[in-house]
């Protein structure tokens, strides 16, 4: 017999409890990601960029890092290093937007990283599969065009 408000089981119940939990957690860091670079100058629509940035880069170098991870596992060393070093590079944008509350070099950095990480990346993998010595051996085998004379 179910009552309302009780759970059927324990093993219910602990996942309500889990969910609450995560739940306040996902509050809890939003407020956080949303006092990052927050200036009390700053429009609605400044505030709402600024923390949409943050959430995106946030969610985006915890991807690269375990990316990074990933490819290590699978024995890609020099492939695992770009993702892995983009996660380090966006932790160390986040914080340095945090610590001086510049939005436009934020931004243009976080720009810069998403564009180099999958140019870098298809260089490391195309080495990697060739069994190339460094990434810019690829380029130097890449076909030239010729100039009519």
């Amino acid at each position: 017999m179910i009552m309302s408000g009780q759970p059927t089981s324990p093993r219910l119940a602990g996942w309500r409890i889990l969910r609450s939990e995560l739940k306040e957690f996902a509050k809890n860091a939003v407020s956080l990601a949303a006092r990052i670079g927050a200036d009390s100058n700053d429009d609605y629509e400044l505030r709402l960029k600024k923390l949409l940035l943050v959430l995106g880069s946030i969610l985006f170098l915890i991807g690269g890092l375990c990316w990074g991870v990933m490819y290590f596992a699978f024995g890609a060393r020099l492939a695992a290093a770009i993702p892995f070093s983009y996660g380090v590079f966006s932790l160390l944008s986040v914080i340095w937007f945090g610590v001086t509350r510049r939005y436009r070099f934020f931004r243009f950095s976080q720009l810069i990283l998403v564009l180099l990480l999958p140019f870098l990346l298809m260089l490391a993998l195309m080495a990697s599969a060739t069994r190339l010595r460094s990434p810019w051996d690829s380029l130097r085998r890449m076909p030239r065009t010729r100039r009519a004379a």
